[in-house]
């Protein structure tokens, strides 16, 4: 580590992860560097950016409109719309069902993917639905960075860096412990 590089530290010099604030007393090898604002960050709390790029250009702002937008008129083909929509769905009600015999498959039959070179029998199975692509997928910028500089879309499990979504940087605050001094 650089002679001007100093770790954030709290607890007389000890380096302190800026997130969860646990001190790396003996864990020296635990000490992330977050590449944006230069924290200390533990290994849990660290992230690595790992969303695609943001869409260029970016969407418009949406503006709020003081005109109230005019109400649709009623239109003479929208209750015929309905009718025939309706009679659909009851005379679906009514057709009989077919037999199991003539009903088309559901699934899809898996089928044999590869045979092990080993020379025994173990097959792996895939089926249409399950190709997985060759291509590399589009990351992020992949750097490591700690948890406040990054947003976390949980539902897609993705990660991405404040500066691949063109967010200002704001320096982290800095932690005062229980006697008042930095």
């Amino acid at each position: 580590m650089a002679p001007t590089e100093q770790l954030d530290g709290v607890n007389d010099g000890i380096p302190v992860c800026i997130s969860c604030h646990r001190s790396f007393a003996r864990r020296v090898s635990e000490i992330v560097r977050c590449a944006r604002c230069r924290a200390t960050t533990c290994v849990v709390c660290s992230r690595t950016c790992s969303a695609p790029p943001l869409s260029l250009p970016p969407t418009p702002a949406l503006t709020r409109s003081t005109t109230p937008s005019a109400s649709p008129m009623s239109s003479p083909r929208r209750p015929a719309l309905a009718l025939s929509t309706n009679s659909r769905t009851s005379n679906a009600l009514l057709s009989p069902v077919p037999p199991l015999s003539e009903q088309p498959a559901i699934g899809k039959r898996r089928k044999p993917l590869r045979r092990d070179t080993d020379g025994d029998e173990h097959q792996s199975w895939s089926s249409d639905d399950e190709k997985v692509s060759k291509e590399p997928t589009r990351g992020g910028c992949g750097r490591t960075i700690c948890r406040n500089c990054c947003y976390e879309n949980f539902l897609s499990a993705a990660t991405t860096c404040y500066d691949c979504l063109n967010h200002p940087y704001s320096p982290p605050t800095q932690q005062c412990d229980a006697h008042g001094s930095h």
